[in-house]
């Protein structure tokens, strides 16, 4: 499964999608794109005399793409389409993924989509922490840091599942990402397979792939 973002993340749970498509916000420029989807929302957008700021600087919001999949740049044409729509400036440019993920690394964008990839397991530190490896964002929260080590290191299910409850509030209210869309992957399997196969979630399916039996083979 796949999903995008302008919404922020509302789940975390084992039924999570595989991948994930999500706006980045900016760090630079975090408030002002909350403040503008918000707008946007209730039909608001920038007066001419608002399109730029007290000191004449440029409210042109840079919205980072990367090619090679043709529903996440489909997707990103309406995001601007919309914004457009409501009476803001996006300048949309898309590049391959190696570049997007270069101009994401040095905060070269206000807005940026892009997939991400989760498993079965809730912790989302990669994305969410203040040191994480994909926080393209600049997001840094010490009570988020404090609570998702607490989430790793807790081994009671249903103790993680209230930190992670509690995760999902404080990320709805900061609203770093913005997830927008989910699609589904589809997996094949022979008819003659009798043991074994695609599981339900994706990641892991091939683990046990020695245990798979095909009708008549010995």
């Amino acid at each position: 499964m796949s999903r995008s973002t302008v919404h922020p993340r509302r789940a975390v749970s084992p039924r999570v999608p595989s991948r994930a498509p999500a706006v980045v916000v900016g760090a630079t420029r975090g408030l002002a794109l909350v403040v503008t989807l918000a707008l946007a929302a209730c039909g608001g957008g920038f007066s001419e005399e608002q399109a730029a700021d007290a000191d004449g600087e440029d409210r042109t919001l840079r919205f980072v793409v990367p090619t090679g999949n043709a529903i996440r740049e489909q997707s990103a044409d309406i995001i601007l389409q919309n914004l457009e729509a409501v009476g803001f400036t996006v300048e949309q440019s898309n590049f391959d993924f190696p570049t997007v993920q270069s101009m994401a690394r040095e905060g070269e964008f206000d807005l940026l989509l892009m997939g991400f990839t989760f498993n079965v397991d809730p912790d989302m530190s990669a994305l969410y922490s203040s040191s994480g490896a994909f926080n393209y964002m600049g997001y840094d929260n010490p009570r988020v840091d404090e609570l998702l080590a607490q989430g790793k290191a807790e081994p009671d299910p249903a103790a993680r599942e209230e930190i992670y409850h509690e995760l999902q509030a404080i990320w709805q209210e900061d609203m770093p990402i913005m997830t927008t869309y989910s699609d589904y992957a589809t997996s094949v399997v022979s008819n003659e397979l009798t043991e074994g196969g695609a599981a339900p979630f994706w990641p892991g399916t091939l683990a046990d792939l020695p245990q798979w039996q095909l009708g008549g083979a010995s």
